[in-house]
């Protein structure tokens, strides 16, 4: 079994490899590609979603949650008491 730093250097080197990244297409080039970016605000936390687009076509979507400190701490609260 991976530790987590190992899983974590997998997956860099699996998805950006030199001026790569890994897409429905296989490894495209990141200049070929065009990207979106998007950002919801919740209550909850912050989505953000990138879009990648080759000739037109979304071949790798990204998105990342954030959750906002009151969150957290709720979260961190309910699990120690």
């Amino acid at each position: 079994m991976m530790k987590w730093g190992q899983v974590k250097e997998w997956c860099l080197a699996n998805i950006i490899h030199r001026g790569k990244i890994y897409t429905t297409k296989g490894m495209v080039k990141r200049d070929r590609l065009t990207d979106k970016v998007f950002v919801q605000d919740h209550p909850q936390g912050i989505i953000t979603a990138t879009e990648y687009y080759l000739d037109g076509e979304l071949v790798r979507r990204d998105v990342d949650i954030k959750l906002k400190p009151n969150i957290v701490g709720a979260a961190q609260g309910g699990m120690n008491g």
